[in-house]
């Protein structure tokens, strides 16, 4: 019991993962291993929907969660893109969209509203200090090099979230980026997909899309590790 008095300083935790694509499953299995606190605070680095049904769910989600902040992944770009913009929804069906838009329609007209509103105002970016590391949170690209790499075909937005970060990709000084979109695997040969430390860059999309994938969560404070297991795998979750 506490002594009423003495003041305790209360810790908190930076937890970051990515590219979900529907798989609330995966999702609870992190959530059980972080034991996610009021005080901590989850970045979910974009593309939640997409390829597997469940993904309006979570979105729903993390939009009731105060310390949960999604980012804008190319998967929400291209639902943007279709629902609130008027544009074309072929490419977004192409990429997994159907399991998304069908789940979409069956929304009451209320619930849409609130849809494209928290679709409008998704952050393409987030900063994190700790440790005396300054994080740069993105689904991919960092919005700041698009000044570099001008395409008259793509904005700034775009190139944020579908552009490739390379293994040698220049970045912003005095920063260490932390991203998704590419799975880890094209950045080193380990199966089961693990997050990849780079120089200045962290990838963590560990191809939780994939039935053979998992989803992984890095807090940032000790570099802790998280993978999801599937029930089949047992009730025993991973962590390193």
């Amino acid at each position: 019991m506490r002594d009423e008095g003495i003041s305790y300083e209360v810790m908190r935790m930076i937890y970051v993962m990515s590219d979900i694509h529907g798989r609330i499953d995966r999702f609870e299995s992190i959530l059980r291993q972080i034991d996610l606190q009021e005080q901590d605070h989850l970045y979910v680095l974009g593309d939640v929907i997409d390829r597997n049904v469940g993904g309006v769910a979570l979105m729903f989600r993390l939009l009731q969660m105060p310390n949960a902040t999604l980012l804008l992944g190319n998967h929400e770009w291209m639902m943007r893109d279709c629902i609130v913009d008027g544009g074309d929804a072929e490419a977004w069906i192409l990429n997994g969209g159907m399991e998304t838009l069908t789940e979409y329609f069956d929304l009451s007209a209320n619930q849409m509203l609130v849809l494209w509103d928290y679709l409008r105002q998704l952050p393409i970016e987030a900063r994190a200090r700790v440790n005396d590391i300054d994080y740069l949170l993105t689904h991919s690209m960092p919005i700041s090099l698009y000044s570099q790499k001008r395409d008259a075909n793509m904005t700034d937005t775009e190139f944020a979230v579908w552009s490739r970060v390379e293994a040698n990709t220049p970045l912003p000084e005095g920063t260490t980026l932390v991203f998704g979109h590419t799975p880890t695997v094209f950045y080193q040969d380990v199966d089961p997909m693990r997050v990849w430390h780079g120089d200045r860059r962290i990838g963590i999309d560990c191809g939780c899309s994939d039935p053979s994938g998992r989803l992984a969560c890095l807090r940032l404070d000790d570099m802790k590790e998280f993978y999801s297991v599937d029930q089949t795998e047992g009730e025993a979750d991973e962590v390193r």
